[in-house]
């Protein structure tokens, strides 16, 4: 049951990561335009 919970964890991590530069990358290529 706890190894279920750490991988539920890192997968949250990683959505969070992905939303988070999913954010970042749409401003980062407006610059370099």
């Amino acid at each position: 049951m706890h190894a279920g919970t750490v991988l539920s964890t890192q997968q949250n991590i990683s959505v969070e990561i992905s939303v988070l530069n999913t954010k970042f990358q749409p401003t980062k290529k407006n610059n370099n335009k």
